[in-house]
């Protein structure tokens, strides 16, 4: 496992179950993207109001629990890690392989439609500031919010799939290094112990 991987404690399928558990309203893909799309604009977030941000986010009414938090927690550390180490372990979050593909597109979808979010709401640059390739993939971004795959055509749905995750994935990393240079940027995140996220 690379040393910036998600860890376990933030798989799609332990954050749906704790989702689930919280009543939340929105998919852990969406919640990761909206992440990511924070995080390309240059924002910074100290971890309480990452938790704040979150739980608007899902949808949920209560306090997120202690085991929530700690994988929230987990999220934001890892995820901007593996951003900065020029992003080869990041990956948008969505269900592994043993999901049927359909459930992995709208997952795709939610992500994109989550990481638009996320860009917007922190005030990411606009985009004539962007080179013609971030521009146009962030309008790739918005139609891939859309995505629907015809499982019908088996391994070739399943080929797509994979070619399109990946684009996403490189188009989230080039629009972090577009908005992410400068000294000003290279400041440390507000952290806590990791056992005190717990309380």
């Amino acid at each position: 496992m690379s040393q910036h991987a998600i860890p376990d404690q933030v798989s799609f399928d332990q954050l749906a179950d704790l989702f689930v558990q919280q009543s939340a309203l929105h998919s852990p893909s969406e919640l990761h993207g909206y992440l990511c799309g924070q995080l390309a604009t240059g924002a910074r977030l100290s971890l309480e109001s990452w938790f704040q941000a979150a739980q608007q986010q899902i949808g949920i009414e209560e306090v997120p629990t202690a085991t929530l938090r700690a994988s929230l927690s987990l999220m934001y550390q890892v995820t901007l890690a593996q951003l900065e180490q020029a992003g080869f372990d990041l990956q948008p979050l969505t269900p592994d392989e043993d999901h049927a593909l359909a459930q992995r597109a709208e997952a795709l979808g939610l992500w994109c439609h989550g990481f638009l979010c996320g860009y917007a709401l922190a005030r990411g640059k606009p985009a004539e500031a962007l080179t013609e390739d971030a521009r146009d993939g962030l309008n790739d971004l918005a139609q891939i919010a859309q995505i629907a795959v015809d499982e019908s055509d088996g391994e070739e749905s399943e080929a797509n799939f994979m070619e399109i995750h990946e684009y996403v994935r490189m188009v989230a990393l080039l629009i972090f290094s577009e908005c992410n240079r400068g000294p000003e940027l290279d400041k440390p995140i507000a952290t806590v112990p990791a056992d005190s996220a717990l309380h």
